[in-house]
């Protein structure tokens, strides 16, 4: 069975997602949508360039009719937030606006579809993805917590001097100033780690901040998202089992937990968190459930 990936907004993001996810040869073909067609068209025949040496995948610009039999639709598309705009709020019912329109086409001609949000705010978009698509929750995931536990294991790594690939670190909550790195989980080689309360502070401000960091040093993050993304997209096409936190949609939010991603989308996992941390991931998800009754989709 040939799988077919769509990725929908090739900016920055988007391209990068779709020259990630061509690169490791995850799909047979790429689809790339943009409301900028040249651009599309300019991205897809740079991208399909890229892998003349590495492998077969096609990378095909086009429209909304293109994305039919896609297994995963990836979406980037929204505007940047602004100077004028007074906070992410007014950046969301913009935004939302933008994925419900996406959803749409997504809906008419990729219904079978996984579908992993990336436009920001993050969580929310991906509440408004969910209510335009009406889709099952497990099909209607955002990326935000696997890039946060990217991060917050870049963090740990530096403060502990150990190498990335031995620690497992993960992140849930909100993707934004609420996440909950979660601490108790940690682990190098297997082995438990203890942190000071100092230490803890310290560390979940780094990893709160590092996005911002990024953005004011080369302005913008990429690399890092696209390979987020990409993990997850292979996830769901291999039906791999990842465990990873994603955010996942309930009843009235849409917020990082843990799931096992596979062919089928996204299942919640059932992950033991201290009593510090279960208490700021209710707070993480009050202060999403504030915003989603704001947004108003």
């Amino acid at each position: 069975m040939m799988n077919k990936v769509s990725v929908i907004g090739c900016g920055k993001l988007g391209s990068k997602i779709a020259y990630t996810i061509a690169q490791r040869g995850i799909a047979d073909s790429v689809v790339i949508v943009d409301v900028l067609a040249d651009v599309a068209r300019g991205n897809a025949m740079d991208i399909a360039q890229s892998v003349a040496f590495v492998n077969g995948c096609e990378v095909i610009p086009g429209g909304y009719e293109d994305i039919c039999g896609s297994s995963v639709v990836v979406v980037t598309a929204g505007k940047p937030r602004t100077p004028d705009m007074k906070d992410r709020l007014e950046l969301a019912k913009v935004n939302a606006k933008i994925v419900s329109s996406v959803c749409a086409g997504i809906k008419k001609y990729a219904p079978d579809s996984v579908v992993i949000t990336c436009s920001n705010p993050m969580d929310l978009m991906n509440y408004a993805a969910f209510k335009a698509l009406g889709f099952p929750a497990a099909r209607v995931i955002g990326f935000g917590g696997w890039l946060d536990s990217a991060r917050f294991k870049y963090v740990v790594a530096k403060h502990l001097g150990v190498k990335m690939c031995d620690l497992s670190c993960d992140v849930v909550g909100e993707h934004g100033e609420s996440m909950v790195p979660l601490f108790s989980r940690v682990r190098v080689k297997g082995a438990a780690v203890e942190f000071t309360d100092a230490d803890i502070t310290r560390i979940t401000s780094d990893v709160r901040g590092i996005a911002l960091e990024i953005i004011k040093l080369k302005g913008i993050t990429d690399f890092a998202p696209a390979s987020c993304v990409a993990d997850m997209v292979e996830a769901v096409i291999r039906d791999s089992g990842l465990v990873a936190p994603c955010s996942m949609n309930f009843s009235d939010v849409s917020v990082g937990v843990p799931v096992r991603l596979g062919k089928n989308g996204a299942v919640a996992v059932d992950w033991k968190m201290s009593d510090v941390e279960k208490k700021m991931f209710d707070e993480s998800c009050e202060k999403l459930r504030g915003l989603v009754g704001k947004l108003g989709v």
